[in-house]
């Protein structure tokens, strides 16, 4: 079961993330990342929709043991992408035409595409490598390994990065200094100002701009604190995971880690 799941994710992603990097290429203008229009070309916004839905099995997975990851982790990690996809991004046009979809998708797409082919490799019985497994073999999983447990540092800030931008394009734009200075023309009749202070002026745009968010606006307010406080205790999480996978020691099968004892026995 757990080979089938992971070679159709694999799959999946592999697919989703074709469909991107198609649709940036065979733009007119110059390729680019920061595309407006990733989200309703090539059906982009339903594939992600329905390939990250998929995920749902991965706390499922944790929960009756078929992988190792801490429930709590799975959980939230896919309760979060759930979220940006279901109703961050499927309930605001504004986020749909924001230019990190697209890069939000690219980080997804290579987390995934690096954690199946580890997780299918050690099915497999090929991470860890063995005494005999094949060199070429056993250095494609150690690249496989690394690029697991190092990719991170950069795919999960520009992943949580992309959904944190997606889930602010949800609030209505800030008013701007002549839309302010408009509503606050009685207030200058009644106290004599016509050129009201700079802190005046700042209290007011946040005082209109607040006044306009709707239901959707302030659901979204818990997430702004709640999402980089997640991004840290994530990062953490995988830190302490590629310290316990590729940390020091001696004779092991990645430069400095512990996924192999070479020759099959165990060393200091």
């Amino acid at each position: 079961y757990l080979m089938a799941y992971n070679t159709l994710n694999l799959a999946l992603w592999s697919f989703l993330a074709t469909l991107v990097i198609t649709h940036l290429r065979t733009k007119p203008a110059a390729p680019t990342l920061f595309d407006p229009t990733t989200y309703s070309s090539r059906s982009i916004g339903l594939a992600a929709l329905l390939i990250q839905s998929l995920a749902v099995l991965e706390p499922a997975h944790a929960y009756l043991r078929l992988t190792r990851s801490p429930v709590s982790i799975a959980a939230a990690q896919v309760a979060s992408r759930l979220l940006i996809v279901w109703y961050f991004v499927e309930s605001s046009t504004d986020a749909q035409s924001s230019p990190f979809y697209a890069s939000m998708l690219l980080a997804w797409s290579a987390a995934e595409l690096l954690r199946s082919t580890y997780y299918l490799l050690s099915l497999l019985h090929v991470v860890p490598p063995r005494h005999d497994t094949p060199r070429a073999l056993a250095i494609y999983a150690n690249v496989i390994t690394t690029l697991r447990y190092t990719a991170f540092y950069l795919l999960y800030p520009v992943g949580a990065g992309s959904e944190y931008a997606l889930i602010l394009k949800g609030f209505p734009a800030y008013p701007s200094k002549q839309a302010v200075l408009r509503s606050m023309g009685e207030w200058g009749a009644v106290v004599g100002v016509s050129s009201p202070p700079a802190w005046r002026v700042a209290l007011a745009s946040v005082s209109l701009w607040v006044r306009e968010w709707g239901f959707g606006a302030w659901l979204r307010v818990p997430f702004v604190f709640v999402w980089p406080a997640s991004l840290f205790v994530l990062m953490s999480y995988m830190h302490k995971q590629r310290k316990s996978a590729l940390g020091k020691g001696p004779g092991r099968s990645i430069p400095g880690g512990k996924l192999r004892d070479v020759g099959g026995k165990k060393r200091a």
